[in-house]
């Protein structure tokens, strides 16, 4: 399908003599500069030139009858920019792409200037115009099947349904990755790459779909094609390999992904250097796996590598960059290192937004991540408002029902049980629980997520028979979904500790306690931060049991470890200090319960602040030592100090704020 009748109209309107001159076009551009009615810039190495609006308005004014075949040509000639080299410039091509398909007609559009069109949208996150474009380019290839490759039919058929993956549609491409595979498998054979591509892809969407089982059979099936017909340092066949570690990762069977991620990166590095794209990637996947098994020092140390590369390699302003620092963010907030995850987190946000734009898909995630690291410092109206804007623009953007704004609904829940606002979390939890049974299915593992959160939820309002009951379903789904020494399985029935415990079952409460315990150790190791938090459960209920030796020797093992991996400035080092005041004020030492429960509130006010809930938390339990000391003075003091905090930052009417004031 070819452009020769535009490209003929803009060779009459922008040439000299018929033919195209270079010369001509810096010669007019040069006089409308004189007048000021364009000025140039360049971007991305490329010159720009810019039209002022007052100017634009009155062109459109003055403008003949015949003004949209001049919109034809000017939608051709933004789409003649589109390659697949040519993506860092989709932002700028993008508000103009729009514009104009708003105004042209579509049978006037031209099929190439409607598939370029619709690479450019689908790239930008506009991705219902973009599956529009793609079905009209679909439709017209196969009105002409007899002129026209069946190759070109297939790959946009391939970009539709990669389209209804990135839009959250998962059975529509799930049924179109069906239909590309069983036609490029007629059509081209089962060895052909493109049919193994088409099974490559078609398992992408059972991953996405929580079908992880799935995903792992097609995507050994793909290895082992691979394999055969490209042989082993190939690189697609690397990339099978790096897509089968990701899918271990997933189903928590971490050695293998490891296993495999390590294979993959030292392959990348002896065929194409240290520094090439899809190596530096592979150091980023691994980094990935290393997070996902709270081994932070060593997924720190490479995502520092793989930063530093990214910077070397790239250059400044790349995204990849950007996204570095986001992962290197996470980590540090793994650590409790909170103010190095907001510096990079800003950074990362800043660089984003002046590369893709404010509304592209990754510029909203970075606003989302920032929200969330200012929710783990107490700082919820930050947090909330910057919450709210990401869940307002993925709802413009994508749609209420799009798993980014699902996501961004269930962070804004989050946000708002850390202020004690439990109702409006419940009902915004709920409505997400409705939304991913809906969307994903009741088996999905972040259906199961959302579950758990709205489990923690009823525990944060005493209600212990809805939390148990909605525990119990999410260990049961976990453990027959991903196996019962998942990670997420065993972290289900540590939740459940805690539960059992609040209604007073001390001896279920125990050994579950003592078991999720066992299983923690064996999987991460005595020094993982899952052990740490299995141990804090099974420390509340020795306490809950008046065993307080057996407490207090657990809690002090815990803080070392703790102490030694995170340090003293930790949040959850802090907690467990106020946490073994508490046991020392049980057994009446409350000198040292004194001692401890000060410098616990002096670490967290240093490290977040005044309004922090944990300053709250560990301010109460001072004044009670105060109180059971007799030190009325000080136990007063404490408490006065505590209703201003919360007036301050939970309201007047709030009852946390009700229940000091009693």
């Amino acid at each position: 399908m070819n452009h020769l009748r535009v490209i003929l109209d803009l060779t009459f309107i922008l040439g000299f003599k018929e033919g195209w001159s270079e010369v001509q076009v810096h010669d007019t551009i040069r006089v409308l500069r004189s007048f000021s009615l364009i000025s140039a810039s360049s971007t991305s190495s490329m010159v720009f030139i810019h039209i002022h609006p007052l100017v634009q308005a009155w062109m459109r004014d003055v403008a003949s009858i015949n003004i949209q075949h001049c919109q034809t040509m000017a939608l051709q000639t933004l789409c003649c920019c589109v390659t697949s080299n040519t993506n860092h410039l989709y932002q700028y091509l993008a508000p103009h792409i729009n514009q104009l398909l708003d105004i042209i007609t579509k049978d006037s559009c031209h099929v190439n200037d409607k598939h370029a069109a619709g690479m450019v949208l689908k790239e930008r996150g506009y991705y219902e115009k973009a599956e529009g474009l793609f079905k009209q380019v679909l439709k017209v290839l196969r009105n002409h099947e007899g002129e026209v490759d069946v190759s070109a039919s297939l790959r946009v058929m391939g970009l539709l349904a990669s389209t209804y993956s990135a839009h959250g549609k998962w059975k529509a491409a799930e049924e179109l990755n069906i239909k590309l595979f069983d036609l490029r498998n007629r059509i081209m054979g089962t060895r052909h790459q493109d049919t193994i591509l088409a099974l490559a892809e078609l398992a992408v969407t059972y991953s996405s779909q929580g079908r992880y089982n799935e995903a792992e059979k097609l995507e050994l099936e793909v290895l082992k094609q691979r394999k055969a017909l490209l042989g082993e340092n190939h690189p697609e066949t690397l990339k099978a390999a790096a897509n089968l570690a990701d899918t271990y990762q997933d189903l928590g069977r971490y050695n293998e992904s490891e296993t495999l991620a390590l294979y993959v990166l030292k392959r990348r590095r002896l065929i194409l250097g240290g520094e090439a794209p899809e190596t530096i990637q592979s150091a980023c996947n691994l980094a990935a796996i290393y997070q996902a098994q709270s081994r932070y020092s060593e997924a720190e140390e490479l995502g520092l590598e793989v930063l530093d590369q990214r910077r070397r390699v790239l250059g400044k302003d790349h995204p990849h960059i950007a996204h570095s620092m986001g992962n290197l963010a996470g980590t540090y907030s793994s650590l409790g290192r909170y103010k190095e995850a907001e510096d990079l987190e800003k950074e990362s946000l800043e660089r984003l937004r002046k590369v893709l734009g404010l509304e592209h898909p990754d510029s909203i995630q970075a606003a989302g991540n920032l929200a969330m690291t200012y929710e783990a410092q107490g700082r919820f109206k930050e947090a909330e408002a910057l919450q709210l804007n990401v869940f307002e623009q993925r709802s413009r953007l994508l749609g209420e029902n799009h798993p980014s704004t699902i996501d961004a609904a269930g962070n804004l829940a989050a946000i708002y049980n850390g202020q004690g606002r439990h109702s409006e979390a419940e009902a915004m939890t709920l409505r997400v629980l409705e939304q991913r049974q809906e969307l994903l299915g009741p088996k999905h593992p972040d259906t199961i997520l959302v579950a758990a959160n709205l489990a923690a939820i009823y525990g944060s309002q005493g209600k212990h028979i809805q939390a148990e009951e909605l525990q119990v379903e999410v260990l049961e789904k976990r453990s027959r979904e991903l196996g019962k020494s998942h990670s997420s399985t065993i972290n289900a029935a540590s939740s459940l500790v805690a539960t059992y415990n609040s209604q007073g079952r001390v001896d279920e409460a125990e050994s579950l306690g003592l078991a999720s315990l066992k299983e923690k150790e064996e999987l991460f190791g005595k020094e993982s931060p899952e052990r740490l938090h299995a141990v804090a459960h099974l420390v509340a209920v020795y306490s809950s049991r008046g065993r307080y030796k057996e407490a207090e020797e657990l809690q002090c093992e815990a803080l070392e470890v703790q102490r030694r991996i995170f340090g003293e400035d930790h949040p959850n080092t802090i907690t467990m200090v106020s946490s073994l005041s508490s046991i020392y004020a049980f057994q009446g030492r409350l000198t040292e319960a004194e001692e401890l429960q000060t410098r616990a509130l002096e670490r967290q006010i240093s490290e977040s602040g005044e309004e922090h809930h944990n300053t709250i938390i560990y301010m109460s339990n001072l004044a009670i030592i105060y109180v059971k000391q007799q030190q009325w003075q000080q136990a007063g003091a404490l408490r006065f100090r505590l209703v201003n905090l919360k007036l301050r930052s939970l309201g007047k009417e709030h009852p946390e704020t009700r229940e000091q004031f009693q």
